[in-house]
């Protein structure tokens, strides 16, 4: 048994890997029922550390049965519907016009003809209804103009949208957009037609709360600093990618540059 984990040792996180990757491709024949896997990591994670203090040789193999575990829930993301009542999903009947109050999750993600944000959901109110209704979950929006700076993330904000679930591509093999989309927790996208849509709404906000956003205000503020002071839209686009994660401004040209050189993965940090 020495000589085997001696010979498994070096490819750890390759067996790491094909284990969680193996989950999420069983989640399609088999996905695991919420409850079975709260069950079945509870008793893997026990049993992984029993076995550490009694055989410390067995110990990163019982780690494999976990991945495997976490890859199909992942993977199953994608087929899970909401089940809390107070989801958005389960409030409106989709497509709809709705105005939406809630917190800008993150910096936005700024396109060649469009701006991309993701807002987590507090209440809404449906087109002919005069009140708000408590909701939860999160919603994509696209818009075509430039984000308003002065809305960080954290703010919390009012914005008319009309809103549907996400298109799926029609060509046979084509890329899964809305199980994508699922597996980011995101079932409703929307659009905004105008920035005289969007407002924020006043509150007091708590030390924690400004403490949970303040990583995405430094890219947001970043991102700024960057666009107001490199001119040439190919340096932006890299500066941005490298610094913030964000490819989103990348030309496309640039991009197959990158991958026939065989550094594209630089740009994916």
């Amino acid at each position: 048994m020495k000589r085997l984990s001696l010979t498994a040792t070096p490819y750890l996180f390759t067996y790491f890997s094909i284990a969680y990757i193996s989950g999420i491709a069983f989640s399609a024949w088999q996905p695991l029922h919420n409850s079975f896997v709260v069950i079945a990591l509870s008793t893997l994670l026990f049993a992984a550390f029993t076995i550490r203090r009694i055989n410390s040789v067995l110990f990163p193999y019982s780690i494999l049965f976990i991945l495997l575990v976490l890859g199909n829930y992942h993977g199953s993301l994608s087929t899970r519907l909401p089940q809390s009542a107070t989801d958005i999903y389960n409030r409106i009947e989709l497509p709809a016009d709705i105005v939406l109050v809630g917190y800008l999750r993150a910096m936005p993600s700024t396109g060649p003809d469009s701006t991309t944000i993701i807002i987590t959901s507090r209440y809404l109110q449906q087109q002919h209804h005069k009140h708000l209704i408590p909701c939860n979950g999160q919603v994509q929006l696209r818009m075509r103009f430039p984000w308003p700076v002065e809305y960080q993330p954290g703010t919390l904000l009012a914005i008319r949208a009309k809103v549907k679930k996400p298109d799926m591509f029609r060509n046979n093999g084509s890329f899964n957009y809305p199980a994508y989309l699922a597996r980011k927790d995101i079932r409703i996208t929307g659009y905004v037609r105008s920035p005289a849509q969007i407002s924020a709404v006043t509150q007091a906000t708590s030390i924690l709360h400004k403490i949970r956003y303040l990583p995405e205000r430094i890219r947001m503020q970043t991102g700024y600093f960057l666009d107001q002071n490199l001119s040439n839209p190919n340096h932006k686009a890299l500066y941005r990618a490298l610094l913030l994660g964000d490819r989103s401004q990348i030309p496309e040209p640039l991009y197959e540059q990158y991958k026939a050189s065989g550094v594209a993965h630089i740009l994916a940090i």
